[in-house]
């Protein structure tokens, strides 16, 4: 007799956002997870925080851009005028990269912390790369999203 195992997989969390300013968009924690690929063993309690961060500096820094957009007479972040790829506006896609690649490097950084403790130096060696690239698209979204041509990135050695 041939006998079967069923093993059910673990179920996805149930998705929780973030809320924002009311101006900008909420940040669905199921769409960062799946976009930046942050595994479950990151609860949803301190990838919520470490977003809410992200979220603060990321209307800190356009804070003059969304003076310049409400001058324009735009007064909700979808009624700027931008194209549509799929159901998405370019400017919630530019604005969640921004806040999602940000997320993750305020993750690494503290993972990075918390490692160092225990591992020394080497783990913070193999995530300076990975920080750095996540600071750099983060900062390309940013600008693309201020409508500033162009791109930049610093490498200090």
């Amino acid at each position: 007799m041939t006998s079967t195992t069923f093993i059910p997989s673990t179920p996805d969390q149930a998705d929780v956002t973030v809320s924002n300013n009311g101006w900008y968009p909420i940040i669905s924690l199921n769409e960062l997870r799946s976009q930046m690929r942050i595994t479950n063993d990151v609860d949803n309690t301190q990838l919520g925080a470490r977003t809410q961060d992200a979220i603060i500096a990321i209307n800190e820094t356009l804070d003059d851009w969304r003076t310049e957009q409400l001058a324009l007479g735009y007064n909700t972040f979808e009624s700027i005028p931008c194209d549509v790829f799929g159901d998405e506006r370019r400017t919630d896609i530019l604005y969640k990269t921004a806040v999602h690649h940000r997320t993750k490097r305020l993750l690494l950084e503290q993972d990075r912390y918390l490692s160092t403790q225990a591992r020394g130096r080497e783990f913070s060696d193999v995530t300076d790369g990975t920080s750095d690239d996540l600071l750099n698209q983060e900062t390309w979204a940013i600008r693309q999203l201020r409508g500033e041509s162009g791109s930049w990135a610093i490498r200090l050695i």
